[in-house]
């Protein structure tokens, strides 16, 4: 029975990352082909930027907006039928892209898509903590973490070979074939994979024998609280976080092509390099986070060192570029890890208490935030007085999240504290 039952989480995670890899896949083809895209639709960078910035701002007010309703919705329907539209729109933006359409055409497409695309993953984080044990769960986001390294890498690759034969509109229409054929492997998949493991004995929790259990545990006034505290608490990590990482990931190769030379033709390398390594770092991060007691003592000691990491390379960007190279990618990689303690292990260690996917919607609303407003403020930084401040910007974020994950560490233990008690008086 255990063996089925494994087989059956296997299929369930698989089913999970097949979809998320072809949505990453499909959604990064444009920025691969930023350059091209100019070309073809004949305008500047800034306004193709643009085009970026309306995905992000759609996209995170859309994820504000599931909020309200992702405990109330069918989690399957509703990823089936909004990606099953957005890989039928990815697949339009080179047919009908390659028929003359302007660049209004893609902020209506890109707009839509930042709607349709909104609850892809916190569905699938939702059906990952509500249908695997914690093992299983653990396995399900360092494969999301690969998933979406390899899925930039392969859209890097099918862009640069077919733009090479200018032919821009085939890996959106490859791109997005491929994203349907996941949508539609999910929907007739899912429901047999999970009928299978709730027929092998799933069990909600590693700590929980029997059958799943069905009666929810009514929170009170102070868990309530703590819970909305802790909810706050983690929108402004997750804004500060992302923050910093991607004030340097953004612009890492512009770095190395502004101080120390390095080709700009080497920068779609190094992105996939430094994407890469960050998928190792996640991984990584998730072994530890997940099975250590102190690991928000450790996340906090990391931010500590992420700050005086800022401080050194302010100071010290200009010399050597090997040094350069690898103290950012430190910082990078150090950064990744960090933000998995909260966007990825701590969803399921309070689910009891916080739905996760409500969880995972506020957090990544916060992270696209950050993802479309640090690279420009960072830029503007360093345009106007040096990357020296550019550093000490992205310092003096890593000490404000020091004090951050101090906060969010209390917080949270005393709501697991009041929910405990809870507990105890609804079974007594």
């Amino acid at each position: 029975m255990n063996k089925e039952l494994n087989k059956n989480y296997n299929k369930l995670i698989f089913l999970g990352i097949f979809l998320y890899f072809s949505l990453m896949f499909a959604k990064q083809i444009f920025n691969a082909e930023i350059i091209e895209i100019q070309e073809v639709f004949g305008a500047s960078a800034t306004k193709t930027s643009l085009v970026t910035l309306v995905y992000y701002v759609v996209y995170a007010i859309s994820q504000f907006a599931l909020v309200l309703f992702i405990d109330k919705i069918k989690v399957r329907n509703f990823l089936s039928i909004t990606l099953g539209a957005s890989a039928i729109l990815t697949v339009l933006i080179g047919v009908v892209g390659n028929m003359g359409a302007g660049l209004t055409f893609l902020f209506v497409v890109f707009g839509l898509n930042g709607v349709l695309q909104a609850g892809n993953y916190a569905g699938i984080v939702k059906i990952f903590s509500k249908y695997l044990n914690r093992e299983k769960y653990m396995l399900a986001v360092k494969l999301i973490n690969v998933a979406a390294t390899v899925s930039l890498a392969s859209s890097y690759g099918i862009s640069a070979l077919f733009v090479a034969f200018s032919r821009w509109d085939i890996p959106f229409i490859v791109s997005g074939l491929l994203f349907l054929i996941s949508v539609l492997v999910f929907y007739f998949g899912y429901k047999i994979v999970v009928k299978k493991i709730k027929e092998f004995g799933h069990l909600e929790n590693d700590d929980k024998k029997g059958k799943e259990e069905k009666i929810k545990i009514t929170l009170s006034k102070k868990t309530k609280r703590s819970a909305f505290i802790f909810l706050v608490l983690i929108c402004v990590i997750a804004l500060f976080s992302n923050f910093v990482y991607y004030g340097l990931n953004n612009w890492f190769s512009q770095l190395m092509y502004d101080v120390h030379g390095i080709p700009k033709h080497y920068s779609i390398l190094l992105s996939v390099g430094v994407s890469l390594l960050t998928a190792i770092a996640s991984a990584v991060a998730i072994s530890y986070f997940s099975k250590s007691k102190i690991s928000n003592q450790v996340a906090t000691i990391g931010y500590v060192v992420l700050m005086g990491l800022s401080i050194i390379i302010a100071f010290t960007y200009k010399l050597h570029v090997i040094y350069v190279m690898l103290i950012c990618v430190l910082f990078i990689c150090l950064t990744q890890g960090l933000k998995t303690l909260y966007n990825s292990v701590t969803t399921y260690d309070v689910k009891d208490v916080i739905e996760p996917g409500k969880y995972s919607l506020l957090f990544n609303a916060m992270a696209s935030i950050a993802a479309g407003c640090s690279p420009t403020v960072i830029s503007l930084i360093f345009e106007n007085f040096g990357w020296i401040y550019s550093f000490i910007t992205l310092g003096i974020g890593s000490a404000i999240l020091v004090f951050l994950f101090i906060a969010t560490r209390i917080t949270q233990t005393k709501m697991m504290r009041r929910y405990g008690e809870d507990k105890i008086k609804f079974n007594n």
